[in-house]
């Protein structure tokens, strides 16, 4: 879906969405955990998510596990095993790459290493040397196959529940990494105001912060009922200024994620949002995108993979949010 074409459900939305993703709606709530392990009922929740667009979960993922993602992301890092190429923001040049950069470097990858913008595997010795000569924004990581406890937390029974509430149907697990975001002189895509667009009604996005965040890492930023309210739409980004004007008109707060490391935040993301940019440090956050897709796209979707041995270790529901060319390829 473009951004032209945003618009909150109606009747006929509604309809079509049940005849395209039937057998989605037929399992929702199947397999489901007892409630318990959210802060607040299931219902609750939901509808805080329906009226603000967010729910922040502070400090939810208990310290032991969350000690072992930490330690788990790090070491991935360290390992260089985050996705290549990546943009080197240490080699833009406002003289030359001046298209690029009011782009916010929007264009694919392959027009990035042929104007000699991006470092690849080739290129890199260590995370140090790689951050120290290329300067990256992002590192990305995607969650590792063959480790249950990242699945465990990002399919968690009780999140999935909460979930399937809000969008009325079983979704899938379509995306699942983490990243790292360091300080960075240029804008990149994320990093403006923006509408997800992946879906017209269903999408759920939920981050897991592994590192502190204060407003020098980079808070995520979201204008609460923003998901509901799509009178501002229409382009790819937004300006700060557009954003500003809108929301004090519409009387819809900003809502920073200055949130202690361990928390969750669900959040509609067709909902306007950006990541900031760090100004120290850096930030660390895993992603789950959580959307439904028709049966005749479900093999396209690889954006990660599950060993046979971790899948088979999985409950039923959690087995059911991933795609079949994700464990079985």
């Amino acid at each position: 879906m473009s951004a032209d074409d945003m618009h909150s459900p109606g009747l006929l939305d509604r309809l079509v969405s049940k005849v395209k993703y039937f057998d989605r709606y037929l399992i929702k709530g199947k397999n489901a955990p007892a409630e318990g392990a959210l802060p607040s009922s299931n219902k609750e929740l939901c509808e805080t998510l329906s009226k603000q667009g967010y729910v922040i979960l502070k400090s939810f993922i208990p310290q032991e596990k969350l000690d072992y993602l930490v330690k788990g992301q790090q070491e991935r890092l360290e390992n260089l095993e985050f996705s290549m190429p990546e943009i080197a923001q240490k080699l833009i040049d406002p003289s030359k790459d001046q298209d690029l950069i009011d782009n916010v470097f929007f264009e694919g990858k392959k027009q990035l290493i042929a104007r000699g913008l991006t470092f690849d595997r080739g290129d890199v010795t260590s995370l140090e040397q790689a951050v120290e000569d290329f300067g990256p924004s992002t590192l990305k990581c995607f969650i590792p196959p063959k480790d249950k406890a990242y699945f465990d937390l990002w399919l968690m029974p009780e999140i999935l529940s909460l979930v399937e509430e809000y969008l009325g149907l079983r979704p899938y697990l379509l995306e699942a990494y983490t990243r790292r975001n360091y300080p960075a002189p240029f804008k990149v895509m994320n990093h403006c105001w923006h509408r997800d667009t992946n879906h017209d009604f269903h999408l759920v996005k939920v981050f897991f912060f592994l590192s502190d965040c204060e407003l020098d890492t980079g808070p995520h930023e979201y204008v609460a009922n923003s998901h509901r309210d799509f009178s501002l739409s229409g382009q790819r980004y937004y300006s700060s200024e557009q954003v500003d004007q809108w929301s004090s008109e519409k009387g819809h707060e900003k809502v920073l994620s200055v949130v202690p490391a361990g928390t969750v935040v669900i959040e509609d993301t067709r909902g306007l949002h950006r990541a900031n940019i760090p100004k120290s440090k850096y930030r660390d956050l895993g992603y789950a995108v959580f959307s439904p897709v028709m049966l005749q796209n479900r093999k396209k979707m690889d954006y990660y993979q599950v060993s046979p041995e971790v899948y088979a270790k999985l409950s039923p529901m959690q087995k059911s949010y991933i795609p079949n060319l994700n464990w079985n390829s």
